[in-house]
């Protein structure tokens, strides 16, 4: 789940590489536009975090995040992810093309 609205990649505040990275690991990717929760939910685990899909939260910010096998947090997670995926737009490899598009509109600044 991310934001991968046009804005916020052309911003190149959500990374294509991301994204790529996450569907060639067989990963459900979907966008809803605004959303800035940062949360990932697995069969077993739930993440929740500052960490944005973007370099700049890779290479750059200090981001916290907190990863928990509690049963009934992951419950939690995994219907608030639900909820959102029911309100997304899924991508998929067909979407990277113009994904990658806008990243090169972008006129913020670049990392190495």
């Amino acid at each position: 789940m991310l934001n991968a609205s046009d804005m916020a990649v052309r911003s190149q505040s959500t990374s294509p590489r991301a994204i790529e990275g996450y569907l060639a690991a067989g990963v459900r990717v979907y966008s809803v536009a605004d959303l800035h929760a940062k949360v990932v939910a697995t069969k077993r685990h739930a993440v929740i975090g500052s960490a944005n899909v973007s370099a700049r939260s890779r290479c750059v910010a200090l981001e916290a995040v907190l990863i928990t096998d509690s049963v009934s947090t992951v419950r939690q997670v995994q219907e608030f992810v639900q909820e959102l995926a029911d309100l997304g737009l899924p991508l998929t490899a067909q979407d990277l093309p113009r994904l990658w598009r806008l990243w090169a509109e972008g006129d913020t600044c670049r990392l190495p």
